[in-house]
């Protein structure tokens, strides 16, 4: 999950000095585990048993 936050920073560089760079780093990497379980819930359950 490290390196998907340090990369997906390194490629977006969107970060503005409005605030904290610490706050920002946080907000992403709790965006990307969100979407990660997202993704991993999805594939373990299948589109079948999601009804």
């Amino acid at each position: 999950m490290v390196q998907e936050v340090l990369i997906s920073f390194y490629v977006k560089l969107n970060y503005k000095e409005q605030g904290k760079l610490r706050t920002y780093l946080t907000q992403l990497t709790v965006d990307l585990c969100k979407d990660h379980l997202r993704r991993w819930s999805f594939r373990a359950l299948g589109p079948k048993k999601i009804r």
